[in-house]
């Protein structure tokens, strides 16, 4: 009887031990769950908000999508006229590009006209050069000349002007003589009166 009551009283205690560690084991369940639903309440709360902030948000862009339609419109009339714009610049600037390339071989045309009207040019004033070379000797000639020419001209107005000297004082002469001989007579008159009076 005696190692039955005492078996009997460790079963119970076991019993007991088992109790206690089941209640344990309940009570930390329990501490979980409420720790769970704990977090589960406060994950809840916060996905509730951010339902409420994504609906207000939703509402603001719903209402901001109403407000940007007419301004939507409006940027696809700006968008259609800026690409008939770009569509016009593009076609002025293919012009433009075109007339560059005529300007272009225009110049090029002129630049190769320019060489040659520079060595048609460096040959003129090569024969410009030849020719006042040529000016210049005929003019030193040519001075050389009429200074020739103003010294006979000079000896020659000497010699007249000699020879209208020379005419001049044979004309003195002659009129000296004349007036000798016209003495001579006189006296030779006079001589042949008093002769014919004695």
């Amino acid at each position: 009887w005696k190692e039955s009551a005492v078996q009997a009283q460790g079963e119970n205690q076991k019993l007991r031990e088992e109790l206690e560690r089941s209640e344990r084991e309940s009570e930390d369940e329990r501490q979980i769950r409420r720790a769970l639903e704990a977090r589960f309440e406060e994950k809840l709360n916060l996905k509730t908000r951010e339902a409420e902030s994504l609906h207000t948000e939703v509402s603001r862009l719903k209402q901001a999508g109403d407000q940007l339609g007419p301004v939507l419109t409006e940027l696809e009339h700006l968008k259609l006229e800026n690409r008939h714009k770009l569509e016009h610049k593009n076609k002025e600037i293919s012009r433009l590009q075109a007339a560059l390339q005529v300007a272009e071989a225009g110049r090029q045309k002129g630049e190769n006209q320019v060489r040659s009207m520079r060595g048609e040019m460096e040959e003129w004033e090569a024969k410009v050069k030849a020719a006042e070379e040529v000016r210049w000797r005929a003019g030193m000639n040519l001075a050389k000349a009429k200074a020739e020419m103003d010294w006979r001209q000079k000896a020659d107005q000497e010699k007249d002007f000699f020879m209208e000297r020379m005419k001049e004082e044979l004309e003195r002469l002659k009129n000296k003589q004349m007036r000798t001989e016209m003495r001579k007579l006189k006296v030779e008159e006079s001589l042949e009166e008093a002769v014919m009076e004695l």
